[in-house]
């Protein structure tokens, strides 16, 4: 997600006395990564259209995300924003929630015609 919008997301994760888990930051592209744990259905086309009118990409459950390397002394690629020192991760619907406040998104509904 777009930096801007994962200090709202982290700002108020914190408020709602939320543990925030692992973040990773991308300078170049100015973009946040939240690791989370996959408890929400992550194959609904609406919700990866919800998400993408806020500039968030939803990565499948067991898709390969890259983390910070002890070899990027500069931080130009991947930083820590927030470190993985336990096994915590949120849940992902709940992070989920968070961004959709934070992004001011409806929340998206199947308006198919039901047979």
């Amino acid at each position: 997600m777009p930096t801007e919008l994962g200090m709202r997301v982290t700002d108020t994760m914190k408020s709602r006395n939320i543990a925030v888990g692992p973040v990773v930051a991308h300078p170049r592209s100015q973009r946040w990564t939240f690791l989370a744990v996959p408890d929400t259905p992550l194959d609904d086309l609406l919700l990866y259209a919800e998400m993408f009118r806020a500039s968030v990409t939803v990565a499948p459950e067991g898709a390969e995300v890259a983390l910070p390397s002890p070899a990027d002394t500069a931080g130009t690629y991947r930083v820590w924003n927030a470190l993985p020192n336990t096994g915590y991760r949120p849940s992902a619907a709940v992070l989920l929630e968070i961004i959709r406040h934070c992004a001011r998104l409806p929340r998206a509904t199947d308006t198919r015609a039901s047979d």
